[in-house]
């Protein structure tokens, strides 16, 4: 459908407009922009991002980067978790396809 999402969990509170600090205050410089989930472990690193929260721009970098997603289903089944395998694609293409992650 060619949108930016913007994903958030239901436990997260939010007292402003998201978008409008998404859309205005970060640059275009960003594909991907994720809270740092504060767990500083191999399992989730180089980029500790959340998967409770984060914000996706509609680009081909990130379409494909969620289409990588998708097909790595059976890893999140077996692994129980779609936050490391998430993290380890970011990973993957900021090095193979100049993904551009951002950690708050």
């Amino acid at each position: 459908l060619r949108f930016n999402v913007l994903y958030s969990d239901v436990d997260v509170v939010m007292f402003k407009d998201p978008l409008d600090f998404f859309n205005w205050n970060i640059s275009d410089s960003f594909d991907i922009i994720m809270q740092d989930d504060g767990a500083r472990t191999l399992r989730y690193a180089p980029y500790c991002g959340n998967t409770g929260f984060y914000f996706v721009r509609n680009n081909y970098r990130t379409r494909y980067l969620f289409t990588s997603l998708l097909h790595s289903s059976d890893l999140v089944l077996e692994w129980g978790s779609h936050q490391q395998i998430l993290n380890q694609l970011i990973s993957e293409h900021a090095s193979l396809f100049s993904l551009r992650p951002k950690i708050l």
